[in-house]
């Protein structure tokens, strides 16, 4: 039913879109690049370099919270069943579903990508003993930036000339220092490594799916600036 008319026009479109596309991912890269000379660490740096060790059958659950609009955008999974988040207020979820994720498929390797604060909220010492027990290991990366989003932006943004604003102590918002998440893999006879610099994320993610691979679960706990600091600096 497609006219020579409709033909030319869809690939005018196609070849639009492609050029589009191209520009958007080397402005992406760019990005990234300039991401790894910043410290302490960019979040968008993590989320850059989990895309550099997903294979395309890895399956990737989403926790991330304040950090998933740039998981998504260097991790854009293109095989049904590969990408999983939440579209609710079920903060936490992530580490428990990466048990499931294993087991279901158990040649894939399974990426748990997690806020600090929903790490803790999934149990997450009891989901890495069962991806241990029940031989359904997963790597667990933590964008660690010992904040809650709802005690300091959200504080910010609903009281902006309140006394945690003015004062710039949100307190209850921050936890620093906080839990060494790394341990709790290690109680599991896991891999667990906390990573303060950018140009130690590549490979200790690299070392994380490598445990994962011979049977052991694995947190990599990459530490970034509080959101306060995040807050200070957009200032």
């Amino acid at each position: 039913m497609l006219s020579k008319s409709d033909m030319s026009r869809i690939a005018d479109r196609r070849q639009r879109l492609e050029r589009r596309k191209r520009e958007l991912d080397e402005a992406a890269e760019e990005k990234a690049k300039k991401a790894a000379r910043r410290t302490p660490v960019d979040p968008r740096w993590v989320s850059y370099q989990i895309q550099q060790i997903l294979e395309p059958e890895a399956i990737l659950l989403d926790d991330a919270l304040s950090n998933s609009q740039t998981l998504r955008e260097y991790n854009r999974r293109s095989l049904p069943g590969t990408y999983y988040r939440r579209n609710g207020s079920t903060g936490g979820w992530g580490v428990g579903a990466a048990v499931g994720a294993k087991l279901a498929k158990p040649d894939c390797d399974v990426v748990h990508a997690s806020g600090d604060g929903f790490f803790m909220f999934g149990s997450p010492l009891e989901a890495l003993w069962a991806g241990a027990y029940h031989k359904a290991p997963f790597l667990s990366v933590v964008y660690t930036n010992r904040s809650y989003s709802t005690g300091t932006r959200a504080v910010r943004g609903t009281y902006p000339k309140g006394s945690a604003a003015g004062r710039g102590d949100y307190l209850g918002g921050v936890f620093d220092p906080p839990p060494n998440f790394a341990k709790l893999a290690e109680s599991v006879d896991g891999y667990g490594e906390v990573v303060s610099e950018a140009e130690q994320v590549g490979p200790a993610l690299k070392r994380g799916l490598e445990a994962t691979r011979k049977g052991h679960p694995a947190v990599i706990s990459v530490w970034l600036p509080t959101m306060v600091e995040e807050m200070n600096m957009a200032d």
